[in-house]
């Protein structure tokens, strides 16, 4: 079978069109998801790390898997050691993990599920290898303060970092403000992503209250977290002050009627914002007039979505028309289909 036909499902402009090292990346993740810590030898698995070394820009982990499911409790559980990899890849560019098992069959386990301390330890560590490093995501790996503290011990040093994605990682109010804090250090950030976590408004306040320190954040996704009309107020008033942000998402985010005033003045007064998405929440009609009042005293905004609110087809109309000609006048080729 031909090289093309195993990796057809790729797309290698990704790989910026390197065959090697999509076998290699591919490779190393293969290995890294099906080796039992237990039956790894460490100095050939150092070997194949240099070897591999100058071709592995990006690193996917999907699953992390321990020697014995059913003995193995909770604080005894053992990873592959994410230090040892990471201090031997010094060129990479992404990093992805996930935690879980794909075949786990009737051996499920809660810990299977989650990272432990050590975990969160030793890829701290490890990070201080990888400086050039530009986006960072973790999902699904439940996280309490103390793992996540662990985990952004060098980010200092990651001054090339621009992606910080934490889906569905179980970050409270508390892992918030811990987070706020490091975000800071990172000089580079551009998107910033914590969908479906467990942020209510005292997260998303303190969220706000360090947005004016990130220069040069451009998207900000809140999707499906609970900060309510006090989080949702916070993020609207930081983000009028706060210029560099182009992308808002707050989709599912329990926003009220009382957040309307803060969106307008947001629409009204930021002039580099060009697309908000506040579908699915419960924004009222009797008040959104004023939404499409701040709209058409705003020539840059491109996108509003609104869908799944109590919005009349009136306003959604008029709404809809400011931003079809916002959009014509930023490029004089748009078309609209």
């Amino acid at each position: 079978m031909a090289l093309f036909d195993i990796f057809q499902g790729f797309f290698m402009p990704q790989f910026k069109g390197s065959w090697k090292r999509l076998y290699m990346e591919k490779f190393l993740q293969s290995y890294i998801e099906n080796t039992f810590p237990s039956n790894i030898h460490m100095i050939e698995f150092k070997e194949l790390l240099e070897m591999l070394k100058p071709y592995i820009l990006s690193l996917t982990i999907e699953q992390l898997l321990i020697s014995d499911v059913e003995e193995c409790r909770d604080e005894d559980v053992i990873h592959i050691d994410m230090k040892f990899i990471l201090s031997s890849l010094s060129n990479l560019r992404d990093f992805s993990i996930a935690c879980g098992v794909k075949n786990c069959d009737i051996e499920f386990s809660k810990n299977l599920y989650e990272l432990t301390e050590n975990d969160c330890t030793s890829i701290g560590i490890g990070l201080q290898w990888t400086i050039r490093l530009q986006n960072y995501k973790m999902h699904r790996c439940y996280l309490n303060p103390i793992k996540l503290h662990s985990l952004l011990t060098n980010w200092e040093l990651l001054s090339c970092l621009q992606v910080v994605d934490f889906m569905s990682c179980g970050l409270d109010d508390e892992c918030i403000s811990i987070l706020s804090e490091f975000l800071i250090k990172l000089p580079s950030l551009e998107q910033l992503s914590l969908v479906n976590n467990k942020i209510g408004p005292n997260g998303a306040v303190s969220l706000a209250s360090s947005l004016g320190y990130y220069r040069s954040l451009k998207v900000l996704n809140l999707r499906l977290n609970f900060i309510l009309d006090d989080g949702g107020i916070a993020i609207f008033k930081a983000i009028s002050k706060h210029s560099c942000v182009e992308k808002l998402i707050l989709e599912g985010c329990e926003l009220g009627i009382r957040t309307i005033d803060s969106l307008c003045d947001l629409i009204v007064v930021n002039s580099h914002i060009l697309e908000i998405d506040l579908s699915v929440n419960h924004l009222h009609d009797k008040k959104t007039d004023r939404i499409a009042q701040a709209v058409c005293k705003n020539d840059t905004l491109q996108r509003l979505d609104l869908r799944m609110n109590d919005i009349s087809p009136t306003q959604m109309k008029s709404i809809s028309e400011k931003l079809t000609e916002n959009r014509r006048s930023k490029n004089k080729f748009y078309f609209e289909f």
